[in-house]
């Protein structure tokens, strides 16, 4: 062979190499979209998956721009699956908190409900046991100041109607995922609220405020059609559940029974979470010595 000759097969053999080099990186970059797709905990549009089958994969001809156009549509995609990651991370972040919020206002209504009679009749501060109880900061000048602002003060991030209040902000922006139904009870919830601040006998009002949040639950339960939303809001309250729980150092019974019924929605939901604390709260509460504060660290 000819000089020219060998320079013409070098030649050749760099284009194939460099060919060969760009499918290559054409394969690993449309695997990485895969990845990234499959890695979207929640509902993403079938449009999505669509389009990424049909991702081409090798250039009808062996030129350059042919594979510059391949490489372009993989990055218009990428951008694409990106910007849903983003609002996929929001999504259940809303969902999750939708249900911690409501489960809080329900469970801390419902110990309000129990201590209201007994604050009334006993003298002193014996509200100090209830904010000790559920871990809040004693903010409060008397009983009696307790017993309104508790409830009904919207500037007290700790208070009754600020959890409701986050609870609505996530569920209005949840509208299109949970339905105007299910929405038009925790405005509901606000309302009787609302009406019990101005009530000369609050706690009738408030109970239909906690039957409004059962109706709630109930609504989306029955409504939403997709299993994994429904879970994502589920795993947020029964987790703030067992939280509020250990915080009010409930028997081992129940902390058992709400633990068996937290595991199975956490991990059914798709949320991202440690299997290690998940096991650790399981085995803490099954323990006849009962370590609530680490039972609350591990939630």
């Amino acid at each position: 062979m000819t000089l020219i000759g060998v320079t013409i097969t070098i030649r050749q053999e760099r284009r194939n190499q460099r060919y060969e080099d760009s499918l290559s990186n054409i394969e690993r970059e449309r695997e990485h979209l895969g990845a990234a797709i499959s890695g979207i905990n929640t509902i993403i549009p079938k449009t999505i998956y669509q389009r990424y089958i049909n991702l081409p994969v090798k250039p009808e001809e062996r030129n350059s721009s042919d594979i510059a156009l391949i490489i372009q549509s993989i990055d218009q995609e990428r951008e694409v699956i990106n910007k849903i990651r983003m609002e996929a991370i929001f999504f259940t972040d809303n969902l999750f908190w939708l249900g911690r919020y409501t489960e809080r206002v329900y469970t801390t209504l419902r110990i309000y409900f129990r201590s209201f009679d007994t604050m009334i009749d006993e003298p002193g501060d014996s509200y100090q046991a209830f904010c000790d109880s559920i871990d809040i900061p004693n903010i409060y000048t008397s009983r009696e100041d307790f017993l309104k602002r508790y409830p009904f003060d919207d500037s007290n991030p700790d208070s009754i109607i600020s959890n409701l209040n986050r609870a609505y902000d996530n569920a209005i922006v949840l509208r299109e995922s949970i339905g105007s139904e299910a929405l038009s009870y925790i405005q509901l919830a606000i309302y009787d609220m609302n009406k019990a601040a101005a009530s000369q006998s609050p706690l009738i009002e408030m109970q239909y405020l906690l039957d409004h949040i059962l109706s709630f639950w109930g609504i989306a339960d029955d409504e939403i059609d997709s299993e994994q939303v429904r879970n994502m809001i589920k795993a947020g309250k029964r987790m703030e559940r067992v939280d509020l729980y250990a915080r009010l150092k409930l028997s081992g019974k129940e902390l058992v029974r709400e633990v068996h019924r937290m595991v199975p929605r956490v991990e059914r939901s798709g949320l991202s979470y440690s299997r290690q604390h998940l096991d650790k709260v399981r085995e803490l509460v099954e323990n006849a010595d009962l370590n609530y504060y680490e039972i609350v660290s591990n939630v």
